[in-house]
Order: structure tokens, then sequence, then C-alpha cells
């Protein structure tokens, strides 16, 4: 295993520990707003009391090609300021459980924080993760709904979370949602005997409704 292999595998192993054993009180709500610039300076690090392993992955972190990585990691793990150390040390234990390894749990966790194409969306899934943690979500439906969260376009999400109970989702993101599995299709209407007039209505079903309820939580 060569130095870069090394550096990864102790990126991936020190976001684990990160969740389990780092100082979250204090962590900053808007951990996304840190600037760009500010995020790699170590005065910055220290004025965050946060310590351990969290301290040493965002100075392991920089050789992760986008910066924008550490604002990721920093708003996934607050996420967890409320929980107690004891409790992130046991789900730690659970993520290694449900992965096989610490090294495949962190691997996992580091390569969908690295694709995520908004900086909202990893708070999205630190909620998650928080709910896997609470026993909320099965091991199976935490990696699903994470890649919904990966795939999808975060402001449908957002509009299908503030849609009333039983109303139609929107015609032009509902086929999108319909293929992430967050809606289903309660109706259609063939139209003319040329199409004109065709519609299809969606609603949002059981599976959606549990993302909705977990991913866009208070």
């Amino acid at each position: 295993m060569g130095e870069n292999d090394d550096k990864a595998v102790s990126i991936e192993i020190s976001l684990i520990d990160s969740i389990a054993e780092a100082e979250m009180k204090g962590l900053a709500a808007d951990a996304g707003e840190v600037a760009l610039d500010a995020v790699l300076d170590d005065s910055l690090l220290e004025s965050i009391p946060v310590a351990g392993t969290v301290a040493r992955l965002y100075r392991t972190a920089v050789s992760i090609r986008d910066r924008l990585f550490l604002k990721k990691v920093l708003s996934f793990l607050s996420e967890f300021s409320g929980v107690e150390r004891p409790e992130r040390q046991r789900f730690a234990t659970q993520l290694e459980t449900d992965e096989g390894s610490r090294a495949r749990a962190g691997a996992a966790l580091t390569l969908l924080l690295d694709r995520l194409n908004d900086l909202d969306k990893p708070r999205i899934i630190g909620r998650l993760y928080r709910a896997r943690l609470d026993n909320r979500l099965s091991f199976a439906e935490l990696r699903r709904f994470c890649m919904i969260v990966e795939y999808a376009h975060l402001p449908d999400l957002v509009e299908l979370a503030r849609l009333p109970e039983g109303q139609r989702v929107d015609n032009v993101a509902a086929p999108f949602l319909h293929a992430l599995g967050l809606v289903g299709i309660t109706g259609e209407d063939y139209g003319t005997f040329d199409g004109i007039g065709a519609e299809t209505w969606y609603e949002v079903n059981e599976r959606g409704r549990k993302f909705l309820t977990l991913a866009f939580a208070k």
C-alpha cells in the first residue's frame, strides 16, 4: 500500500472515529457557511471546539482535491452535535457491523460526501445517519435514502417536503421523483386517441413519506 492509499485509509477511518469520539459541543450549526479560504486555516480549526480525530481529519483531508469536502464534513458532523459520546461510539461500532469494517464504513461515507453536488445535502445525509443511530432506519434504507439524496435535484425534494398530504406532485418533477422511488402513480388520463391531453398523476408513497420525515426533520 502506497502513501496515497495510507492517507485515504486514514481519512476514511478518521471520519468514523470523528463521529464516535469528537467533542461536538459548540460545533457550528451553520458549518456550511464557513468560508472556503478559512477552512484550511489552523486558527479556524482551533476556534472550533472539536478535538482529536476531527482535527486530524481536517488536516489529512487537505489532499482531497475539492476543498468543499471539508465544508461537507463539518455540515455532516453538525447533525450529531446533540448526541452524547457513548451513543456515537455505539453507532460507530454499528456502522462497522453494517459495512464489515470501520475502513469500509468510512470509505462509503467519504465517497458519498465527496460526490454531493449541493452544500445543503451533507446535512440531510447527517440526518439520515442520525436516524440510523436512533434505529429509525435499517441499513438497507440508509443506503437507499443516501442514494436518493445524491441523485435528486435538491429543490425538488424541498418542494416535495412542503407538499400537503394527498396533493398531487408537480408533473415536471414527478417522473424524476418516481424514478427515485419517492412517488407513485395514482391515476392516468390517456386523453384523446392521439394522446392529446394525456396526464399521469403522482402522489408521495410510503417510502417517500418516511424519507421526507427523516431527511427534513427539524
